[in-house]
């Protein structure tokens, strides 16, 4: 059962309070109006309009805090929309009122439930126990510990994901290169260099780890390891032959139900054809804002020091990164993402362009088709600029400043064959124009996938 389905059910359950003796605060006598207000609020629950009721109760709360029926229906508002800190204030507000205010002490559970913070939610369910709820309400309550069990079990052991995948798949452009350019065109040695974009199909075997443990009700810590090794069919296309191993390691505050924090570092080893080619070190600073129960605000700053075979390309780079996700239905995720980072060369002579900024923007859907098949979108694009002449190898002798602008479409099926197996299929296309031509190129990715999820 869900954190979102025990809220839920909290609510439908209390929509009448259980007592074990009269509920209403003695200052709601001399409020007549309160009565037909609070019915007005009934009616908008009933009719789905969660966002308006509690509007209005935030306006009325200045007349009527206070006053335990408000306060209870105000509790019972928020957290049906998901503001479970704000319901936990007026629940405990009309406990103050009433402290036998049965429907509110279990409101206030699940209040605590979607805080985490178990003691005080189990605290208020030992309460309740000392009187004879009704029938739907001891229900709720057996629920309720139930969750608080499995919470303290889980956090006891940690939340663990296990993931390995084995692609194949073809790749139109494994070299990144035009369709053909020759190196002397116009010169006398025009024809002796020519470099074409090739193709190859390819296998990819990946495997991810991550771990994610509670240190108390308010903090946490995760470490995740990922690997992969790319093998290309063509034998020209084996010096490009990729295995990527990295990890990381963070530390979380939960700083209430909307924010939390995260600080943490991680590293990383590239290796071509089994060659050195890059490793990295880096720092991370993360913030993660939920607004309601369907907008998410993500924002990253990182910063990492790359280190090549060719000491000359060593540069450390600096990356902001906004990311929104909006719960448009239940079966429906959408994402937009942009990103700054500037990068910095730090031997010499330095990287042909020299220092770097890029920046990217990109939107996905994420859609659950049914209980089986699922379905991903994405558009992505990416500019990058050098800042110094260069390249002039790549353009017939003439240093010039790149600035590139890449869009790339992706679309991924895929079909869960049971809750550990799942298979699909990818698709990928990308287009890249550049100042400097040898640099305009197409690339077109397809891949089988099949995971194991554990």
């Amino acid at each position: 059962m869900t954190i979102r389905d025990i809220l839920l059910l909290g609510c439908l359950l209390c929509a009448v309070p259980v007592s074990a003796q009269n509920t209403s605060s003695p200052q709601s006598a001399t409020v007549p109006e309160l009565g037909e207000f609070l019915r007005d609020t009934r009616q908008q629950l009933q009719d789905g309009e969660t966002e308006a009721a509690l509007s209005a109760l935030q306006q009325a709360e200045y007349e009527y805090a206070g006053i335990a029926r408000f306060d209870y229906w105000y509790g019972v508002v928020a957290l049906r929309a998901g503001q479970p800190t704000l319901a936990s204030l007026a629940l405990e507000r009309a406990i103050l009122s009433d402290p036998n205010h049965a429907g509110a002490r279990l409101e206030l559970a699940a209040s605590y439930l979607a805080l985490n913070r178990l003691d005080k939610a189990e605290a208020e369910l030992d309460y309740l126990a000392r009187f004879s709820p009704p029938p739907a309400a001891q229900e709720a309550m057996a629920r309720y510990r139930t969750e608080i069990a499995e919470r303290r079990q889980r956090a006891a052991e940690g939340a663990h994901l296990v993931m390995l995948s084995l692609d194949y798949g073809y790749d139109s452009n494994y070299l990144n290169y035009p369709s053909s350019f020759d190196l002397f065109d116009n010169t006398f040695l025009e024809g002796l260099a020519i470099l074409e974009a090739d193709d190859t199909q390819f296998g990819t075997a990946r495997g991810v780890w991550f771990h994610q443990r509670d240190l108390d009700a308010n903090q946490f810590v995760e470490f995740s390891l990922a690997g992969q090794a790319r093998l290309n069919q063509d034998s020209e296309a084996s010096a490009f032959d990729t295995t990527i191993i990295q990890g990381s390691a963070a530390y979380g505050l939960r700083l209430d139900a909307k924010n939390t924090l995260r600080y943490g570092l991680d590293l990383g080893q590239v290796w071509l054809d089994s060659d050195d080619f890059r490793s990295h070190v880096g720092l991370l600073l993360g913030w993660q804002h939920a607004y309601n129960m369907q907008h998410t605000l993500i924002a990253n700053l990182r910063a990492r020091d790359f280190s090549f075979d060719s000491s000359r390309n060593d540069y450390r780079g600096s990356q902001l990164e906004f990311e929104w996700q909006y719960q448009l239905q239940p079966e429906l995720l959408l994402r937009s993402r942009y990103a700054f980072e500037a990068e910095r060369v730090t031997n010499s002579p330095f990287r042909p362009g020299g220092d770097a900024i890029r920046n990217y923007l990109s939107v996905q859907a994420d859609y659950q088709a049914s209980a089986k098949h699922h379905w991903l979108g994405s558009l992505n694009y990416h500019r990058l600029k050098y800042m110094t002449e260069g390249f002039a190898i790549f353009n017939h002798g003439v240093a010039e400043q790149r600035d590139d602008d890449t869009l790339t479409t992706r679309l991924e099926w895929t079909y869960l064959i049971s809750p550990q197996w799942r298979t699909g299929i990818s698709g990928l296309y990308r287009d890249q124009s550049s100042t400097i031509d040898f640099f305009n190129l197409d690339q077109t990715l397809v891949q089988w996938t099949v995971t194991y999820v554990y």
